[in-house]
Parts: C-alpha cells; structure tokens; sequence
C-alpha cells in the first residue's frame, strides 16, 4: 500500500466513519440514513458513516474537516435529546486515490485510525430508527464551548452553578455589546428575559460551600434544590439549541423560549 506522500495527485475519495452509541441504546434493524451536502454525500447503515467526497480535498486532514463539524453537529444534538454520551462518531479510514498515477504502480491508499469527535446504567433502550442529523442547527464556538462544559459538569468534573454561569456569559458576551448584555442576549436568541435573570441569581446566590460560585456573608450558604436542579439543567440544554439554531439561521426569529417551557421551580 502506498503512502499518500508517495502519490502523485491525491485525492481523497470517501471517509469512513463508526457510530458508537452508549451500552445501554441498542438499534434493531433501523433504515438507513442519506443526506447530502455541497462537499459530501453521507450514507449511514449497520452503523457505519460513509462520506463519498463531491469536491476535491487533497489530503485526509482537509476532507476531515469539512465533515466533522457536519458530525459535530449531529453529536451535540443528539445528546441534547437522549443524554450527553448517547452517541459518538470514531473515525475509522480514508480511501486516497491518484488521479494521475505512476503506470504500473498502485494507487489507492487506505489510512486507518481511531478518532473520536468527542453511575452504571441499568435500563436498555432499543430504538427503531438511528438518530437524524439536525436540519438547521450549527456548532459555532459558542455552542461548543458551552457544550464542553455542560459535557464537564455531566461528568462530574464542575459543579453545576460555575458552569451555568459561564454558559449565560458567554451568550451575553456573544452580542458584541458593551452595556445591558442580558437583555441584548434574550433579544438576540430570544429567550424570556426572565428565564436568564433567574438563571442568574440562582448562580449568584445558591449553593454549598465547594458549589457556590461565590462566599457569602457570615457563610451563610443556601444549597440549590432538586427542582432548580433540574431547571437549570433543562435551561442549559435550551441554550445549547438555541445557539445552534441562531449559528444556523442567523436572520430567523425563533419562538419565544420561555419559563412556561420548563419544570417549575
């Protein structure tokens, strides 16, 4: 097999791609998957991600990059809906081609690696269909930062009112504004005010002594209950979407989210 260094005029023809879902999702014969897009087509079937390459990409690492937001994308989504680790792409191969070839040499190259995008459970889902790409929902870094620490903190690696903190900066700080940045953010994605005014003083105010993000007077720390718990939670998750739908659709105007979308307090 010849290196892809050794030839002549590559080009990478198709990409080869495994998904990896959680131990406790399993799949039971489900369709397969096509979509299309203006650099690739992509074919998911017995849980395998083709992409069969519609412009010219010389080297593996460029062809990468123009899926693996597409895959990006589709990961974040997902595990939106069904639970941060539900699925995962590893990238498994290439196939190079030389479009002008050493007479009598070969001229295919296969590249293989193992590359990801990205309490013990006892209940097992077994699902019929896999799950769809997203239509209108984009990572930008927004999105995948804020993803990043919502994956953290799922992990148990952050507490849950720093990271919550931090998601609604950075969709303040994401309207280039200066001044009223939390009424410039619920304009922006538009969210309820409200809902990110509460988030705020929940992260101002609550938590433990090792949670809180900030010491309060005569230490008088007041813990987060389960309910604001789950709402913040499902506040994250909103947002996470949200950034990816205005990422997506940036000149669209969105319903409304508001309190009413979420558990009470």
């Amino acid at each position: 097999m010849r290196r892809q260094c050794d030839i002549n005029d590559p080009h990478v023809e198709r990409l080869y791609y495994r998904l990896v879902s959680k131990e406790t999702i399993t799949y039971d014969d489900p369709q397969p998957i096509e979509r299309e897009a203006d650099a690739f087509r992509m074919r998911l079937h017995d849980g395998k991600v083709i992409f069969e390459m519609k412009e010219h990409f010389a080297t593996e690492k460029k062809a990468r990059e123009a899926v693996e937001d597409y895959l990006m994308a589709w990961e974040i989504y997902t595990n939106i809906q069904s639970g941060h680790n539900a699925i995962r792409f590893e990238f498994e191969r290439a196939d190079v081609i030389d479009r002008s070839p050493t007479p009598g040499v070969l001229s295919v190259s296969g590249c293989s690696h193992s590359h990801s995008i990205a309490g013990r459970a006892t209940i097992r889902v077994t699902c019929k269909e896999y799950p769809a790409p997203p239509e209108g929902f984009m990572v930008d870094s927004d999105v995948e930062s804020i993803w990043n620490r919502y994956v953290q903190y799922k992990k148990g690696r952050e507490p849950l009112l720093p990271m919550a903190n931090f998601c609604l900066t950075v969709l303040e700080y994401s309207t280039g504004e200066r001044r009223q940045l939390r009424r410039k953010a619920a304009k922006k994605y538009n969210i309820d005010y409200d809902v990110l005014d509460m988030l705020g003083k929940l992260a101002a105010t609550r938590g433990s002594e090792l949670e809180a993000r900030k010491g309060q007077p005569d230490n008088q720390y007041e813990e987060l209950t389960s309910a604001e718990r789950i709402w913040l939670e499902a506040v994250i998750k909103a947002f996470i979407r949200r950034a990816g739908e205005c990422a997506a659709r940036p000149t669209v105007e969105f319903k409304q989210i508001t309190m009413a979308d979420f558990p009470k307090l």
